[in-house]
């Protein structure tokens, strides 16, 4: 992956269970387990960290659903963040049906309550039954 960067570690920097080493041939790579997790590690080797890149650390702010919805982060008043699941400008209310989004200033705490989720996998988990 393009956004996937490796480095190789320090010696006597400490072997995580997520490090890889790289064999001689420069092609194979190993798990982290052939060498002691926690011990630092010595010239011998060839281990490399995986670093993810900025981009990829970033939050997501909406998923593509395979019935063109979009599962979507949304920002609240308070600063907090909320999911909605919304398609054609209506959103998935937790009775499974569509309903049509009310402009921000017309929204009541029945609509966040029906039509707001407190994760993106709760929200996924209220879209999953009806599809």
């Amino acid at each position: 992956m393009a956004d996937e960067l490796f480095r190789l570690l320090n010696a006597g920097e400490v072997v995580v269970a997520s490090d890889e080493f790289i064999d001689d041939d420069a092609a194979t790579w190993l798990p982290a387990e052939c060498w002691t997790i926690g011990r630092p590690w010595h010239n011998g080797l060839k281990p490399m960290r995986r670093e993810v890149s900025a981009l990829l650390a970033l939050p997501v702010g909406a998923y593509a659903l395979p019935d063109g919805s979009a599962l979507e982060r949304c920002a609240q008043r308070d600063g907090s963040f909320k999911w909605a699941i919304r398609k054609n400008g209506a959103c998935l209310n937790n009775e499974g049906e569509f309903e049509v989004e009310p402009l921000p200033s017309n929204r009541d705490a029945e609509f966040y309550a029906r039509c707001r989720y407190e994760s993106a996998e709760a929200a996924y988990a209220a879209w999953l039954p009806y599809h």
